[in-house]
């Protein structure tokens, strides 16, 4: 059981990357005066 616990927890982890990288994206396109402050 050890082994499925440590795997959800990788994907949720992989899976707040992927959103997190999907919202800055998001943003960036959104808002370009975000890309010129960063």
């Amino acid at each position: 059981m050890a082994g499925a616990e440590g795997g959800m927890m990788s994907s949720m982890l992989l899976f707040e990357l992927i959103a997190i990288t999907i919202a800055m994206v998001f943003l960036t396109n959104v808002h370009p005066s975000v890309r010129r402050r960063l």
